[in-house]
């Protein structure tokens, strides 16, 4: 048993929080909003408690996670490397420019690659096909992840010797444990990387834990053991889906509002964010992001099916979601297939 210590301004941890106390382990939480409050221990400083395991989900959190590493802790999250990565343009690019990636913008078919790395080897890898609009059709804000479609076949030697050897090298370098994901655009056989980030707390990481049978905090722990195996998985295809209540993305949430069909059954499949519990009762305040439904299946059609499934299930006032992933997906699965970045 471990003992997890989340620190949460985005509340994105608060499902894997909850997942890591079901488990069995010694969970704590600490957010500036109400969310967690009934559902896992929330942090109490005046405590005597310490963590083997710290998570952190931002990066103004940087500077403090780097500390507490220093001082002998294991921790995901933040770092130096990983802050400038997401805040600095600059650097960014200087980064992708020196892995040999291509930067001049194409048209193409948005890629994605993420993998899990535990300091001497990739963990996990897959790719997806991502949403990034508030909106069906691509209307809206652009809120990085409202839905994603994720294919867990092997990849392909194109795919992992362009984007995930080179990687490798500076992963080490830098001393990054935990997640990775490449955003690039690829039309044939051209391509370029438009981004890359490192954020731990991120959609992208959803589909993993569910697509395999191993606990969510073995996954963590992984991280941290520079000869663990490559994490199994069950299905070829995973996705997941934003949701959310008004006024999402805009303004905080004044008040409390009542979320019912959550149980045991589809909890597994729901990653809860701005949520809390009194009184047996669900409820989503503080930003309105009620959270991310996550399903797998033998093809994209059936785990998308069975994600829209469980959103049908929820009973929330108002509630906002794209109602399109995985709508003529087909087409884009082609222009990935023909050329081998995919199976």
């Amino acid at each position: 048993m471990a003992n997890f210590l989340f620190v949460s301004e985005t509340n994105m941890t608060l499902g894997l929080a909850m997942r890591a106390e079901m488990e069995g382990h010694d969970v704590r939480y600490f957010s500036p909003s109400q969310a967690g409050s009934g559902l896992v221990k929330l942090f109490n400083k005046d405590e005597r408690w310490i963590p083997n395991v710290a998570i952190y989900d931002h990066n103004r959190f940087g500077t403090e996670a780097d500390q507490i590493r220093s001082e002998g802790f294991k921790v995901l999250g933040p770092s130096r490397w990983s802050s400038m990565l997401e805040t600095d343009d600059n650097y960014r690019q200087q980064i992708i420019t020196s892995l040999g990636w291509p930067t001049t913008p194409i048209n193409g078919t948005h890629f994605y690659i993420s993998a899990w790395f535990n300091g001497s080897s990739f963990t996990a890898s897959y790719t997806s096909l991502v949403y990034r609009r508030f909106m069906a059709g691509g209307g809206g804000s652009d809120l990085l992840c409202t839905g994603l479609v994720s294919d867990f076949r092997s990849l392909m030697p194109r795919t992992e010797e362009t984007f995930l050897r080179p990687l490798e090298k500076t992963l080490k370098k830098v001393n990054h444990r935990g997640c990775v994901h490449v955003h690039a655009v690829v039309d044939a056989d051209s391509y370029y990387v438009k981004e890359i980030f490192a954020s731990f707390a991120h959609p992208h990481s959803f589909v993993l834990y569910e697509n395999t049978n191993i606990s969510a905090a073995d996954i963590l722990l992984r991280l941290f053991d520079e000869t663990s195996k490559p994490i199994v998985t069950l299905s070829p295809w995973a996705c997941g889906i934003q949701v959310s209540i008004p006024p999402y993305p805009h303004n905080l949430v004044s008040r409390q509002i009542p979320i019912d069909g959550i149980i045991p059954a589809n909890l597994k499949h729901l990653w809860l964010a701005d949520v809390s519990l009194k009184d047996s009762t669900y409820a989503a305040g503080h930003r309105g992001l009620v959270g991310y439904v996550t399903a797998r299946g033998i093809d994209p059609n059936e785990a998308v099916r069975r994600m829209y499934r469980t959103v049908g299930n929820l009973r929330i006032p108002d509630m906002q979601y794209r109602n399109d992933i995985g709508r003529n997906i087909h087409s884009l699965i082609d222009s990935l297939t023909k050329p081998g970045w995919i199976n």
